[in-house]
């Protein structure tokens, strides 16, 4: 390490947001290559505020049952059992 360099400090934030880009980025590639049939999106926005948004599908059940699918999942995580 040379003396007076900078590291820039990663934060948790800074974590949290490469994962959020990653995470649209994978199923942005999915669909673009046609993997996908449906997408359904929670998002929380820096201010605390949450939306979602949906896709038109003709499989809404198979993508509600998906949704939720992602909740119990959240839940799981959010009680912290592995």
């Amino acid at each position: 390490m040379i003396v007076g360099e900078v590291h820039p400090i990663e934060t948790r934030r800074d974590v949290i947001n490469k994962d959020v880009v990653a995470t649209i980025k994978e199923a942005l590639e999915l669909a673009e290559q046609g993997k996908l049939k449906a997408v359904a999106i929670a998002m929380v926005e820096a201010d605390g505020s949450t939306t979602a948004s949906w896709s038109s599908s003709d499989v809404f059940g198979a993508l509600t049952g998906s949704v939720a699918r992602l909740q119990h999942r959240l839940q799981i995580q959010a009680d912290g059992t592995p």
